[in-house]
């Protein structure tokens, strides 16, 4: 995903006449965030028995970008018809979102597991719920567990996960295979202990829908869009 000119030159004004009160604030939001999406991913794939290492790549595939010299995930992420944007703050992300909603936008990618709106959005209360990054993180591992179900592996999970398409498909697995490799499994997030909290729940639906704006629908439930 790449910013557009736009958009990168509005977060410079905002930036630059922030209070310096208001950068202080925007840092330590920032540093908040960080870890966000590494610590829900390791939480998730414990609740739903998804294997930590595929958590941890598939945000990085979605959302990863690079701040202060080190790639990371980013959970106030919102990629619309392949234009990614990394909001610093869950406020921009959310108002973004509305803004999307109420130009009559619905193919758009959200959070930490960039969940797509138009195919998943009927299964959370507002695209606010779809950004809170525990619930994104749940939903992305029941969706990978039924994969796992359905594709018998790992690796044809993770390629649906994305689409249904061939060349979409092994895209996605390549890139996926390349970040994998390089992320070091015995980074402090791969310690992060297990939530005991119940995982959040969607009544019990799991919709088979591929995710992302490349994506394809596996089958609808509730209806077509």
């Amino acid at each position: 995903m790449q910013f557009t000119v736009l958009t990168a030159f509005l977060c410079f004004v905002m930036t630059a006449f922030m209070p310096a009160r208001a950068q202080v604030s925007l840092t330590l939001f920032e540093a908040q965030a960080r870890g966000i999406c590494d610590r829900e991913a390791v939480r998730a794939a414990r609740a739903h028995g998804v294997p930590v290492d595929i958590m941890r790549t598939i945000t990085r595939v979605e959302t990863g970008h690079t701040r202060d010299g080190e790639f990371r995930p980013w959970p106030w992420t919102v990629n619309h018809d392949g234009d990614g944007s990394w909001h610093d703050t869950r406020r921009e992300a959310s108002q973004f979102l509305r803004a999307l909603r109420q130009s009559g936008y619905r193919n758009f990618d959200i959070g930490c597991f960039q969940l797509n709106f138009r195919w998943h959005g009927e299964h959370f209360d507002s695209t606010g719920d779809m950004l809170d990054p525990r619930k994104n993180a749940d939903y992305a591992a029941r969706f990978l567990r039924q994969l796992l179900q359905e594709e018998g592996n790992w690796t044809a999970a993770v390629a649906a996960y994305h689409s249904r398409t061939k060349h979409f498909a092994e895209r996605y697995a390549a890139r996926f295979d390349a970040i994998r490799r390089d992320l070091d499994a015995d980074r402090p997030a791969a310690q992060t202990k297990p939530d005991r909290s119940p995982p959040a729940s969607n009544g019990g639906v799991i919709p088979l829908l591929a995710v992302g704006s490349a994506a394809r629908p596996l089958f609808l439930i509730g209806g077509t869009d």
